[in-house]
């Protein structure tokens, strides 16, 4: 790809041919883009699960199941959740989801992109791009991440730590709890969930809950 870019040659992948044709067949659709170095695919899932058994009309794919492009075309009122790893958001430049979801970094796929640092910054470009990001700021690398989108003034609807905050998601136990200027409520409840055992897991739902409430879900909706 360096030498192509070199050259002059555009470089892209399925994820970028399928931002293309969202903007020019349905701008609007819903888009729910999911990275991180841990937990993706669990998120992926979930996600789509939730807006499945909300009645959406919902597509996953990408890193996870099918591939992007085999997916039903874009509509206005077609939800779509994609896996995305580093490899293919380095190939998407302009990738822009409605919400954009960043869990977690620890070094991976070194071999490729040569340092963490170039690593953190390829998955920053999917939050960067996004409408709402939602990322996880329990890692150092993440936490930067967040506080770079903040300054350049970019939307960061949610924020999803296991402490407290004023503003933001965060888990108590098994209790998902949203924090609006302070105040604290459940917005969902993990007890008896065998296969969402662990704050891992907390946090993979706690994006899950926050990315379909950016998309038009109502907490009953999400909680039933």
């Amino acid at each position: 790809p360096r030498s192509a870019r070199a050259s002059g040659v555009e470089v892209i992948g399925d994820i970028e041919l399928f931002c293309r044709e969202r903007i020019l067949r349905a701008p609007t659709a819903p888009f729910i883009a999911i990275t991180g170095t841990n937990g993706k695919s669990t998120t992926t899932a979930l996600t789509a699960h939730i807006l499945k058994s909300a009645a959406r009309d919902t597509q996953m794919g990408g890193n996870i199941g099918r591939a992007i492009m085999t997916l039903d075309p874009p509509e206005e009122r077609r939800h779509y959740v994609v896996e995305c790893s580093s490899y293919q958001i380095d190939l998407a430049p302009s990738i822009n989801p409605t919400a954009g979801i960043l869990l977690n970094l620890t070094p991976d796929h070194l071999d490729r992109h040569g340092t963490m640092a170039h690593y953190a910054s390829i998955k920053e470009l999917l939050v960067a791009g996004s409408e709402t990001a939602i990322v996880g700021v329990d890692d150092s690398w993440c936490a930067q991440i967040a506080d770079r989108l903040e300054r350049a003034g970019r939307r960061l609807e949610m924020r999803m730590t296991g402490l407290p905050l004023t503003d933001g998601y965060f888990a108590d136990g098994s209790n998902l709890m949203e924090a609006v200027h302070g105040r604290y409520s459940r917005v969902a409840f993990l007890e008896g969930i065998g296969s969402l055992r662990g704050q891992h897991n907390a946090q993979n739902a706690l994006a899950a809950v926050a990315a379909c409430l950016k998309v038009g879900l109502d907490l009953g909706e999400i909680q039933a």
